[in-house]
């Protein structure tokens, strides 16, 4: 819980880049500020959103005239408190045929290591909606608590509309679990791999999605963005525990039967439909990151020899925590001054505005 809470206060300090997610949404908060309830519904109506759950607690806190940074702080403890909590669970259910230890220091290490953090302090929406995704997925599968596992991914759907996404991949995996052939279901989707955008563009374009999203969606498939080398290099370090993933389940795993490797591979092969766009692709891997952590412990927690995979993917981990921390630089050094963090007055009491987004 300690270790949550420390995130909570790294999230409420954080200092965003004027393009990124959090800087719009303290300019919204302004706006919800300044709004009555019924226009804050016409809001909802005209922007055709159909995840209103976020926008609705930044209405609430703006109504109530409480700092949207305590919001985040929330929100940023609850998603590392979900994830610990979602891997100590999977290591508990699994913990009747082994009698070792749940979740070590170590592997607490390589948790923190996995997280995104520029979608954990910026992005914080996904993060949000992801956090409850994880026990959408608990609740379905492995407690088999149906209504509370889809309540849950409505909850979800309506806080991040994007994790429809994964609807398809949740009713294959449901009702096919035991004809799924996961070496085959993988291999197929690494072609996309090496597909253009036009592929994708063209599968969306057989999805119904409300218009805000169509058109953010179409706003990914036609903005060309030229890499320049590093950028391309941090993107492969940073991704590079992924294609150790496919490695594994390719060749390394030889458990058919694991429910939880069978969610992750199928998720995985959804995911690797958007590889065209990085954009899209870098935020749904996410998902999978907790999936494949889960999965590597349950190894360690039935065998010994499975620990070289964890140290292997606890090393990739830090690889793309090291990438995270060199890209946001600038804003870690504006958002945590040691100073003021020493200061629980100065620390609670700090207030960010539009004029320090970097």
């Amino acid at each position: 819980m300690l270790i949550s809470l420390l995130f909570g206060f790294l999230g409420f300090l954080y200092i965003p880049t004027i393009t990124n997610d959090k800087a719009k949404y303290f300019i919204r908060f302004e706006y919800f500020e300044k709004i009555s309830l019924e226009n804050f519904l016409q809001y909802l109506v005209l922007t055709k959103r159909p995840d209103f759950i976020f926008e609705t607690l930044m209405y609430l806190f703006a109504q109530s005239k409480v700092n949207i940074q305590w919001l985040f702080f929330i929100i940023s403890t609850f998603v590392v408190y979900s994830i610990l909590t979602f891997c100590n669970k999977i290591l508990e259910i699994n913990l009747i045929k082994s009698k070792r230890l749940l979740l070590t220091p170590f592997m607490v290490l390589i948790t923190i290591f996995s997280l995104s953090y520029s979608g954990l302090l910026s992005g914080v929406r996904f993060y949000f909606a992801l956090s409850i995704f994880i026990w959408s997925i608990y609740f379905l599968f492995i407690d088999k608590n149906r209504t509370k596992g889809i309540l849950l991914l409505v909850v979800t759907i309506a806080t991040h509309f994007s994790f429809s996404f994964f609807i398809p991949a949740i009713i294959i995996t449901f009702f096919f679990q035991k004809k799924l052939n996961l070496k085959l279901i993988l291999a197929i989707s690494l072609i996309f791999l090496f597909l253009p955008q036009n592929i994708l563009a063209n599968i969306l374009g057989f999805l119904e999605m409300p218009e805000t999203y169509g058109n953010k969606a179409d706003a990914y498939l036609n903005n060309e963005v030229e890499f320049s080398k590093n950028s391309i290099i941090l993107t492969f370090l940073r991704n590079a525990w992924i294609y150790f993933l496919y490695v594994f389940i390719l060749f390394i795993n030889k458990d058919k039967k694991d429910l939880l490797t069978k969610i992750l591979v199928v998720f995985t092969a959804f995911v690797n439909i958007t590889y065209s766009v990085p954009i899209i692709f870098n935020r749904y891997v996410i998902v999978l990151k907790v999936l494949f952590l889960s999965v590597i412990f349950i190894r360690c927690l039935h065998s010994k020899n499975q620990l070289k995979y964890l140290y292997i993917l606890g090393i990739l981990f830090f690889i793309n925590f090291v990438v995270d921390i060199n890209v946001l630089r600038y804003n870690i050094l504006a958002s945590y001054k040691m100073k003021e963090m020493w200061n629980i007055i100065l620390l609670i009491t700090n207030k960010i505005s539009p004029h320090d987004f970097l």
